[in-house]
C-alpha cells in the first residue's frame, strides 16, 4: 500500500503493518495517522539513537511518538517500538 508522508510517497509493506500492531499494540489505522505526522531525525539525533540502541544502525528512519519506521528503497519495511528497551533481542528474532 502506498501512503503519502510529508517526505513524499512511501510504500508500506504488509510486514510493517503486522510489526506495528505486534510491537505497539495499536491498530493499522493508528499507524497511518502516525505516518502522516512522522518526521526524519536529524543526523545528530540518528547518531544518538544508534548509540542508545547498541547494535541497531539503520540508515534511514522515520520517527513518530510511538515507533521508528525503518525505510529501505522507498518502502517502510518494519517498525520498532520506541519504548522497547532491548532492540538487539528483537533484531535476532525477525
Amino acid at each position: 500500500m502506498e501512503f503519502e508522508t510529508r517526505y513524499g510517497p512511501l510504500y508500506v509493506t504488509r510486514h510493517a503493518f503486522q510489526r506495528w500492531v505486534q510491537r505497539t499494540g495499536r491498530s493499522e489505522l493508528d499507524m497511518l495517522g502516525a505516518l502522516s505526522r512522522a518526521w526524519r531525525p536529524s543526523k545528530r539525533q540518528l547518531r544518538r539513537i544508534r548509540q542508545r540502541e547498541a547494535g541497531w544502525s539503520p540508515r534511514r528512519i522515520l520517527e513518530c511518538d510511538h515507533a521508528y519506521f525503518i525505510v529501505r528503497n522507498g518502502s517502510i519495511v518494519t517498525v520498532y517500538d520506541k519504548h522497547q528497551t532491548d532492540f538487539n533481542q528483537e533484531l535476532h528474532h525477525d
